[in-house]
């Protein structure tokens, strides 16, 4: 998806599926035809006939393992496409280092995404799924699922979902009884599906700069948000009201879990319920992680 999606006091309710999900889509990697030709496929069947590229676009190779960027950058000079799943992708220069099974991922078509006033609920799934590198915006909505209000995630496993965010913005937003269905579910979940190793660390980050603020979040359950690989995440002046409106499903779940992340921030957050609010990180978070003036929590420092 290419360009800005705008949403502005929309109703959706009642879907069978998540309320919005915003991404683009990883290709794979078939064979090597010469150095600046690729055979690569679309893997999911509900993405066939989807068209990966165009000339001009630029694309760069994707670590599976990882959904880390290996650094390869190239312009797309010309796409043959084979059938509904098959195609030959051409570059302007030659390809240094690429094997078969690696990921492909357009960032030319990265939307951006402006959701403001909206009401998300009654529906099956996840209110908002946000998976772009362009700039989003997700301000004074309600979110009323029966699972996660906001979750980022990026996978070649399943859906082949791209991909990774730069810059988003959760701001003025009322999240109410959400992740009523399923265990161990927080209301926010930022955790792209890694097969096999975690990314983050030294091998770097898969999102950056996540802002979390001024939201008020009730809950009947302890989860509110679980950060895993996010270079640059700030959760602050939120508001969380335990509620009773059903009976706790995962009451030993930390409120807030960060692991395997850089430059924290959490602060100024007023948790109202009983026990105290438990934020737990990890050695990586916690060493340039900040810890400040929340109100109802208590800090636990946790280990690798």
């Amino acid at each position: 998806m290419q360009g800005k999606v705008i949403l502005k006091d929309c109703l959706l309710e009642s879907q069978l599926d998540d309320g919005l999900n915003i991404h683009g889509n990883y290709a794979e990697v078939d064979k090597i035809i010469d150095e600046y030709t690729l055979g690569a496929k679309i893997v999911h069947r509900q993405q066939k006939g989807y068209r990966f590229a165009m000339p001009g676009d630029s694309v760069r190779l994707i670590d599976r393992k990882t959904l880390l960027s290996d650094g390869q950058y190239f312009v797309v000079r010309n796409v043959r496409y084979i059938n509904d799943s098959y195609f030959e992708i051409v570059t302007k220069e030659p390809i240094k280092s690429v094997l078969p099974g690696m990921g492909l991922d357009n960032i030319t078509w990265s939307a951006q995404l402006e959701m403001t006033g909206c009401s998300v609920g009654k529906n099956w799934a996840r209110s908002v799924l946000i998976k772009t590198p362009g700039k989003s915006i997700i301000s004074n909505n309600r979110f009323y699922s029966t699972m996660q209000g906001i979750r980022n995630w990026g996978e070649m496993i399943w859906f082949y979902e791209s991909g990774n965010v730069n810059d988003v913005l959760i701001s003025g937003n009322e999240f109410i009884d959400l992740c009523r269905v399923g265990m161990g579910l927080p209301v926010i979940l930022i955790h792209p599906q890694i097969k096999g190793v975690a990314a983050g660390g030294g091998s770097g980050f898969y999102n950056r700069n996540i802002k979390i603020v001024n939201n008020v979040i009730k809950t009947f359950d302890r989860g509110i948000l679980y950060a895993f690989t996010v270079d640059g995440l700030t959760f602050e002046n939120n508001t969380i009201i335990r509620s009773e409106t059903f009976k706790p499903l995962s009451p030993d779940l930390p409120v807030i879990k960060i692991e395997n992340c850089k430059n924290i921030n959490i602060s100024n957050n007023h948790y109202n319920g009983t026990p105290r609010a438990d934020i737990v990180l990890d050695n990586i978070s916690k060493a340039s992680g900040r810890i400040k003036n929340n109100k109802g929590f208590t800090y636990i420092s946790g280990s690798d």
